[in-house]
């Protein structure tokens, strides 16, 4: 993880010298400048200074450059102006936005990018050029620009916030950017146009990426004129320009642009003589740029393309093709004013997007309806962010000018372009060290809210970096066309507002419910619709920014609300401090379905509603009334909110009230946690109680429990005679009940000669245990399933919420080996969507989990699918020709010896031709006379026929049936299973209309399969294994043998379906796990051991299942095993087998042995034969370096040899012919 930057920077600034200043301040009234100088902008406020441009120069000599090793630990510290008085000082990196060749070219020309060194959440970008210095500043107060006093002179500046400009000023037009969602979609080949519904918003912990884009940035003449008329002045405002954009996109979509080496090849100067037709209609340019930069700039050398042209006649600017695509220089934007940070922040940053598959934003504007992307008007009217027409639209303007961010909406679509789709083929990588925020998302989908009801929406979140986050909740609803302020359906509500360091947002915003105001670009539901919510974290890091973002969906509902304060909400009204009060509210059916609010939290404020730090009851029931103990305070401004304790919904008082002195003695009493809560049980609940005096009220509180508490219910306070001042604890035990429910009951206060107060409470009780938890069916060990009428289910939990149902082809439920899984399922059964395989073990399991707890998953059940056997049958009377005239029926014979129950039939190779093939039924006769239709009278006059025909299939038959493929048939060939497949079997072709086509059955065939019952392996020795504790055993056929009437030791496979829990299994010196396997041959040539942890357990076990590989299986078996001091002693360390050389292999007679050591002593020697059988078992009395052994008289077959010394243990395979 990157240092926390702030650390950093605190770390830096001690060892750097004090930061230079290279600033005066300037009265405006007494400069002096040259007559080509010209004052572009006029903001309403701001601050005027000189710089000493060649001192700036001179520092920023020394920057290093930005990524570069210790980059920012090397920055040099600069000081720049802020509008109200302030030097800031900032760390400062060379960020070059020119290649190196271009650079080398322009050195006058230099970009840079800064961060606070003070530890402030400042960052900024900035260049000096031709043309002077420009700056921009992010603060948390604002966006900050630094510009040229004026034009044409480079020692005047001007420091002032982005929103103290108008920016009508810069006669921006009132018409589109000439952008369509239709002309988008042609500018991009199928394989280039976008993924759609990837979820790219969750990310894991890497890197935050920067993707570096190469631009060719070209002009017309008349532009070139505008800026200066040399190629250095253009350059420098494309520096600017490209500067600026990066400022915007780099930390909020970790995108950068780079403008390519020759990029100076693309200024042009001359408006006669540039290669630019119609300069000032931006959709010609749109068609026009392409050819041109690629005229002079091979097409593979750029990422993106561009063209800025002076005010167009018909657009602000236009985009059509996208990065990275055959169509990636189709962009332009047209300035209508030489400022070129508000013309790139306003116009370029818009088009730019569009080339990153960035659609509009905004969701209704006059005259333009016709550039409305509808999979992305998020923004209710004009819309306000870079990607809307803030300021074009007429009546439906939610302001002049976008605000510097992108919508959600837009970021997603250019994740989607950049990461996943075409965008991400070309850009270079960057890997940085920021790293994504990560947010603690406590939204659940599907709750409801009531209508016409203020909301909040709050969700905070971390950076591991130690980044200043911002945050903006932004609605995500798509709905009709509607005007701002009378939505329809699900169309939008809210407009986005700029991100914040707050980590919630209030809806409205909170100055328009205390004021009472109803505004246009905020409006509450007041009918039953979709809500759906974005809140987007930014980690504003400057050298690639880590953004994610989390999304809610919920509904507001017109049985509920509007939910109300009622008292106190009126003018004049005074509480004595101390006091107790009644607050009340309009529950407004809250308290049932669907918002199900059942209790509410009562909260105070001191500041008029600014904020609420005080909390008087927490979690009280929804009942629409609750006394509460007002603090003994004064206050002139207070306000109560009630809010839903487990929704996002509140309201709050309409006026301010005032908390006055006291002015009789009482006392105050606070409970201290929530009045409702959910308890886990069996379980206890401690809750505390607080006392307070006022005026020196010193009577005896009384604490109890009116009336008998609910069975199995015990509580006691741990003092229930307090004094005020004092507090006291609730005891309560549930540890005696076992069922889900709810309870309630009031703890009495009673004041000697005072108030008597009532404190309500409720407990949803859930119980936790959920052991009882068992699965039903398919039973363990249930063999010839049939796979498409499989019913699992379990046990019915009452108190169980959700279950979780796995199902796999081994019992290690690996992710390769899942076949179905599937989690929240509400009731005890299920039907798998999946159709299962024939001829296969499955194994199944499920979990168990409510609001309390969740099970681990039971040991898994086994079952076996139906055992099937194919053949195929291939008619042998084809051809058939199918005459030219008439109406002709001809047929087709498979006749069928074998008999056997049909589980599956299926037509094969069906081919031929007709010239009319709508005229052509094609049928399939069973020897009973059943009849089933195949296809006909369909397809016009497509010739001819290729296909195989199969219930299972999941394609419909195509026009034309040739592409050899199977297909359902147009009546089921089901008709068919569970009858006799002897007899004669018939194809029909049949010719419906005498349109005089003819044709011909060149081939068929008939696959039929049949269910049988596999021999299954059976257990012949299953005995307990003693061990001694810490110790190793070798497993034996004595102790487990498995056998099988056809099948040898060698195809009897052990699948291990749940391990040891206080040893290992060992299988040739692998660790077996569950989903681990081995075979009866292995047991036999004893290759399997267990091995005890020596963790004092005197019992272990592990079970499992065998398959003999033709349909034949043995159900979870347990083996068992005990430990014993006394059990026979092996080998303190688990041995490795070692191979016998074994020649000559195969062999008809006499083989040589050949031991891969040197030994002495005594050996054992076994010979085994494939069904696990010992044929040999002798003593040698010395084996030297190896020995001969006589296979002549055994059958022709596999064998394994095995020897066993005091050196080791040794085994080897040999084949008898």
């Amino acid at each position: 993880m990157r240092t926390s930057i702030v650390l950093l920077i605190w770390l830096v600034s001690l060892q750097l010298p004090q930061a230079q200043t290279f600033w005066t301040e300037a009265d405006p009234q007494s400069l002096a400048f040259p007559e080509s100088a010209r004052m572009d902008i006029y903001p309403q406020q701001y601050r005027t200074l000189e710089l000493d441009m060649p001192a700036l120069q001179q520092a920023l000599a020394g920057a290093p450059l930005e990524f570069s090793t210790g980059a920012r630990k090397a920055a040099v510290l600069v000081e720049l102006p802020f509008p109200d008085g302030r030097m800031e000082p900032f760390l400062v990196v060379e960020s070059p936005v020119m290649k190196p060749g271009l650079a080398a070219k322009f050195p006058m020309i230099k970009t840079f990018s800064a961060v606070s060194a003070a530890g402030k959440p400042y960052s900024a970008r900035f260049d000096y050029t031709v043309q002077g210095f420009h700056a921009i500043i992010r603060t948390d107060e604002g966006i900050i620009y630094i510009d040229p006093f004026a034009g044409g002179q480079t020692q005047y500046y001007i420091s002032y916030y982005l929103k103290d400009f108008d920016l009508e000023s810069l006669g921006l037009p009132p018409m589109g950017c000439g952008w369509s969602a239709e002309t988008a979609e042609e500018y991009l080949l199928p394989e280039e146009k976008p993924a759609q519904g990837r979820g790219l918003d969750i990310l894991d912990e890497t890197p935050v990426e920067l993707r570096v884009y190469d631009m060719a940035l070209a002009c017309t003449g008349e532009y070139g004129q505008a800026k200066g008329g040399t190629v250095a002045a253009v350059m420098s405002s494309f520096n600017t320009a490209i500067n600026r954009v990066n400022e915007i996109m780099t930390p909020e979509a970790a995108i950068k642009f780079e403008l390519i080496e020759n990029n100076d090849l693309l200024v042009f100067l001359n408006p006669a003589t540039d290669p630019y037709i119609s300069s000032n209609v931006g959709n010609e340019l749109l068609d026009q740029n392409p050819s041109v930069i690629n005229s002079i700039i091979n097409v593979n050398f750029y990422d993106v393309g561009h063209v800025f042209t002076n005010g167009c006649v018909d657009v602000g600017g236009v985009a059509g093709g996208t990065v990275c695509s055959q169509n990636k220089a189709k962009g332009v934007t047209c300035h209508y004013s030489s400022s070129i940070n508000h013309i790139a922040e306003q116009v370029m940053a818009h088009e730019l997007a569009h080339q990153f598959s960035a659609g509009h934003s905004w969701s209704n504007c006059p005259d333009n309806q016709g550039q409305l992307a509808s999979d992305s008007a998020y923004e209710p009217g004009s819309g306000s962010t870079i990607m809307s027409y803030a300021g074009a639209c007429d009546d439906q303007d939610i302001q002049n000018g976008s605000d510097i961010y992108y919508h959600v909406g837009s970021l997603a679509q250019m994740r989607n372009y950049t990461t996943v789709s075409l965008g991400s083929t070309c850009p270079t990588i960057v890997a940085t060290d920021n790293h994504f925020p990560e947010v603690d998302w406590p939204y659940e989908n599907g709750f409801f809210i009531p209508i016409s009801t203020p909301f909040e929406l709050n969700a905070p979140a971390t950076d591991p970096d130690g980044d200043a986050l911002t945050y903006c909740w932004e609605q995500y609803d798509l709905g009709p066309l509607a005007d701002m302020g009378s939505p329809v359906d699900d169309s939008p509500l809210f407009r986005s507002l700029p991100p914040a360091s707050p980590s919630n947002r209030i809806f409205p915003r909170l100055q328009a419910i205390l004021g009472g105001l109803s505004e246009e670009v905020e409006v509450l539901p007041t009918y039953s619709r979709n809500m759906t919510f974005r809140q987007t974290v930014r980690d504003n890091y400057p050298e690639g920014g880590g953004t994610i973002w989390n999304e809610v969906k919920f509904k507001a509902t017109g049985l509920a609300g509007p939910f109300l304060v009622t008292h106190p909400n009126s003018n004049g009204i005074q509480f004595p401090g101390g006091s107790f009060q009644t607050i009340t509210w309009d529950v407004s059916n809250t308290d049932q379905a669907p918002v199900h609010c059942q209790s509410v939290n009562i909260r105070l404020s001191i500041n008029g509603g600014q904020t609420f730090p005080y909390t008087l009851l927490a979690a009280t029931p929804n009942t629409g009334s609750a006394t509460v103990s007002i603090p003994n305070i004064t206050a002139a401004s207070a306000r109560i909110r009630v809010e839903a304790a487990d929704n996002i919904f509140f309201d709050l008082s309409n006026f301010n009230f005032q908390i006055v002195p006291p002015t009789v003695p009482g006392f105050t009493f606070l409970v201290n946690a929530p009045l409702s809560q959910t308890v886990c049980i069996p379980g206890e609940v401690e809750i505390d109680f607080s006392s307070g005096s006022v005026l020196g009220y010193d009577s005896l509180l009384t604490l109890d429990i009116p009336g008998n508490l609910p069975s199995g219910v015990v509580a006691a306070f741990t003092d229930d005679q307090i004094l005020p001042g004092e507090s006291t604890t609730l005891h309560i035990d549930f540890s005696q009940l076992t069922f889900n429910q709810e309870i309630g009951f009031a703890v009495r206060v009673i004041a000697a000669g005072g108030d008597t107060l009532f404190f309500p409470m409720e407990f949803d009780l859930i119980y936790s245990d959920l052991s009882a938890l068992a699965m039903a069916t398919p039973g363990n060990g249930v063999s010839g399933l049939d796979i498409n009428q499989i019913i699992f289910s379990w046990t019915d939990l009452p108190h169980v919420d959700t279950y979780d149902f796995q199902l796999a082809t081994s019992p290690s439920f690996s992710e390769e080996d899942m076949v179905h899984e599937i989690s929240g399922l509400t009731t005890n059964s299920y039907v798998s969507p999946v159709v299962l395989e024939k001829n296969e073990l499955y194994f199944w399991r499920i979990r168990a989990a409510n609001e309390c707890a969740q099970s681990e998953f039971l040991s898994p059940f086994a079952f076996h699918s139906i055992s099937l056997s194919c053949e195929t049958y291939t008619s042998n009377d084809v051809p058939v020709g199918i005459p030219s005239t008439g109406t002709p029926t001809r047929t087709s014979e498979i006749t069928i010896l074998q008999e056997g129950t049909i589980n599956d039939l299926n037509v094969i190779n069906l081919v031929g031709y007709h010239e009319g093939i709508q005229q052509l039924d094609v049928f399939l006769k069973g020897p009973d006379g059943s009849q089933a239709k195949l296809f006909g009278s369909y397809c016009g006059s497509s010739s001819p026929f290729n296909l195989d025909l199969d219930d299972e299939s999941p394609f419909n038959l195509p026009c034309p049936p040739n592409t050899g493929q199977a297909y359902k048939p147009a009546e089921p060939l089901g008709i068919f299973d569970g009858k006799n497949t002897t007899g004669d079997w018939t194809l029909i072709l049949q010719v419906n209309d005498d349109y005089g086509a003819g044709g011909l059955l060149e081939s068929w065939a008939l696959e039929f399969c049949a269910s049988f019952t596999p021999k299954n392996p059976y257990l012949s020795n299953n005995e307990l294994l003693l061990v001694q504790p810490a110790g190793t055993r070798l497993i034996e056929n004595v102790s487990l043998l498995v056998q099988d009437d056809d099948n040898t030791a060698e195809e009897l496979v052990f699948t291990v379906v749940t391990p040891p829990q206080h040893g290992t299994l060992v299988w040739d010196s692998n660790n077996l796990a569950a989903g681990g396997t081995f075979r009866q041959i292995s047991i036999n040539s004893g290759n399997v051991w267990y091995v005890h942890s020596g963790d004092g357990s005197l019992t272990d076990s592990f079970s499992f299942v065998v398959e003999d590989g033709t349909g034949g299986w043995l159900g979870i078996t347990t083996f068992n095993i005990e430990m014993d001091p006394n059990a026979p002693i092996a080998t303190e360390e688990l041995p490795a087998v070692k191979p016998l050389r074994i020649f000559p292999n195969p062999s008809s007679g006499l083989v040589r042995v050949d031991m891969p050591d040197v030994l002495s002593g005594d050996a054992q020697v076994r010979v085994i034969n494939a069904q696990g059988g010992t044929l040999v078992l002798e003593q040698r009395e010395s084996i030297a370096g190896g020995f001969d052994l006589d296979l002549s008289g055994y059958a022709a077959g596999m064998y394994w040899i095995q020897v066993q010394t005091e050196r080791g243990r040794y085994s080897g395979k040999v084949v008898k012919k």
